[in-house]
């Protein structure tokens, strides 16, 4: 999470989490095991049939 706080222009990765978290609801933490869990339910979970 540092670098993507530093090419994104914020000084430190606690700033860019305060702000990501106001933006989006949900801590850089929560978001990366909310985006997890979506990709290992693709994995598991075939689509299902019409």
């Amino acid at each position: 999470m540092t670098r993507i706080a530093l090419k994104l222009g914020y000084s430190t990765p606690a700033i860019f989490s305060r702000v990501f978290s106001e933006m989006t609801g949900l801590s850089p933490r929560a978001r990366r095991r909310e985006a997890a869990g979506m990709c290992a339910a693709a994995l598991v979970s075939p689509p299902a049939k019409a």
